[in-house]
């Protein structure tokens, strides 16, 4: 009698095991993608977002298989940059894409940053000419004039009382770094940090002729 009452007992807290486990599969998703939603709004209109992990227990731990998220207009610093990068550890893979960036005065499209499984991290966006033009001071242009070994030649142009000057700078990754220099001899010596962040590891940065302006590419992983 008692043995029956023990196997009982066990069989009925396995299937509530089982019916518990069931039930985090169903909800969890749904509790991760409302955290993850909370902390983007603050950034931006966030337009959907999907986020799933076998078994799903794992997201009540901080972590996903894979995170996929649509964003309307986003508005960062190059520093939140940063922080939103290494958010991406907590993911397997991930695909973000906004229709809107803006970083500081910078108005980028279509911009898209992917994750995989590995840390590799890319990201793609397109630079219009108007929007490079009204993010620049008046009679100062910059064109990307060459892009290749992971580096982004560019011209800068200042015109006033009639006189026009140009030089050349490169903006490329070095230890980890996203560093503007000037092209040529003083390129070590007046070199300008753009984005440094110790657990983002900048590789390359390149840019390709798009229809109406630029579109730009940078590479990376994550580190830790």
């Amino acid at each position: 009698m008692r043995r029956r009452l023990a196997i009982r007992i066990a069989a009925g807290l396995v299937a509530l095991a089982v019916l518990a486990l069931v039930g985090i599969q169903l909800v969890a998703p749904g509790i991760a993608e409302q955290r993850l939603r909370t902390r983007l709004s603050h950034s931006g209109n966030v337009l959907s977002i999907t986020v799933g992990a076998l078994p799903a227990i794992e997201l009540l731990f901080g972590h996903a298989d894979k995170v996929t998220v649509r964003m309307g207009t986003v508005r960062v610093r190059i520093g939140d940059a940063g922080n939103l990068l290494a958010t991406a550890s907590e993911t397997g893979s991930l695909d973000v894409h906004a229709q809107h960036v803006e970083i500081g005065p910078l108005g980028l499209d279509d911009a898209v940053v992917t994750k995989r499984s590995d840390g590799q991290l890319m990201a793609t966006a397109l630079l219009s000419d108007a929007a490079l033009a009204s993010a620049l001071p008046p009679g100062f242009a910059v064109f990307p004039v060459a892009s290749g070994d992971g580096k982004l030649l560019l011209q800068g142009q200042l015109s006033a009382f009639g006189v026009t000057a140009s030089a050349d700078a490169v903006l490329q990754a070095s230890n980890g770094r996203l560093v503007l220099a000037p092209a040529g001899t003083l390129a070590n010596l007046l070199s300008l940090t753009v984005f440094n962040d110790p657990r983002v590891h900048v590789d390359a940065v390149g840019a390709a002729a798009a229809r109406g302006g630029f579109e730009l590419t940078a590479t990376g992983h994550l580190v830790g």
